[in-house]
């Protein structure tokens, strides 16, 4: 247990989180973090990490669809997001091709992406995208944006596929 069972303005600062704090003296929000479902998953590759850096599913037991009902009843919420910040990642691009003349050439470059900031963004169009769901009467896991907004969707597509379908949910011309 990380993240369950605290207030959330203290959750975000466990671990998994190297993300740079902006603002660490928080008030408590009086919103706990509960255990929800895991939908999306924990990508394989994370038991390759030391627990610090990975994610590590609480041994909370999830909560039914029934708890979860009954707890957003309860609050009076509008939107559920099952998210808190983890931190950022790395990537490693080698690209290998041949100039003038057949010379071989290659470029290897180290990227490392502070993510935090981008999922933030992320986040509030996806909650934009569940307020119109909620507006339009719609429930449920939302197929479109979830495909173009989250890493491990209900449903994967490509990503020219899942920018059309989020923009198609956005106009109205298609339900989910």
């Amino acid at each position: 247990m990380r993240k369950v069972g605290k207030d959330v303005n203290e959750a975000i600062f466990e671990l998994p989180n190297c993300t740079t704090v902006f603002s660490g003296k928080l008030a408590k929000a009086k919103v706990q973090v509960q255990m929800e479902r895991i939908l999306d998953g924990v990508a394989a590759h994370m038991d390759q990490h030391p627990d610090a850096r990975t994610f590590l599913p609480s041994d909370a037991a999830e909560a039914s669809f029934e708890e979860i009902v009954a707890a957003l009843e309860d609050s009076r919420a509008q939107v559920l997001i099952n998210y808190l910040p983890v931190g950022s990642k790395v990537c490693f691009l080698r690209m290998e091709g041949k100039l003038f003349g057949g010379v071989p050439m290659n470029i290897e470059l180290r990227l490392s992406v502070e993510d935090s900031p981008n999922s933030a963004g992320v986040t509030v169009d996806a909650i934009r995208c569940a307020k119109l769901a909620l507006d339009r009467g719609v429930g449920g896991p939302l197929v479109s944006p979830s495909a173009f907004f989250m890493k491990h969707p209900p449903e994967q597509f490509s990503d020219d596929e899942a920018y059309s379908m989020t923009e198609e949910f956005i106009s109205g011309s298609r339900k989910l």
